[in-house]
């Protein structure tokens, strides 16, 4: 519950929309309005030049689309590490 609750509220912080999961290890999060919802275009960036790896919403069906899948199945140090990564990869207001 603590590492679900971490990276949830990173994640809005950031301005990601997170549904909070009950009894699963990852969560789902839309992506920030300004990031536009092309969910695939963003993991894959996200993967190259943030280092951070997630699955597109849409490869869940098509309601999916415009948001992100998120393993918090790891240790806090590596959500931390992700979150930071997270941070630095979005472009500052």
């Amino acid at each position: 519950q603590a590492r679900r609750d971490y990276l949830a509220h990173a994640l809005s912080e950031l301005g990601f929309t997170v549904a909070t999961p009950r009894g699963a290890f990852y969560l789902f999060a839309k992506l920030p309005a300004d990031q536009g919802s092309d969910d695939v275009t963003f993991a894959t960036r996200l993967a190259k030049e943030g280092q951070v790896a997630t699955i597109p919403g849409s490869f869940f069906g098509a309601g999916g689309e415009g948001y992100l899948r998120l393993s918090y199945a790891t240790s806090m140090a590596a959500l931390k590490t992700a979150g930071g990564r997270i941070t630095k990869f979005l472009p500052t207001a």
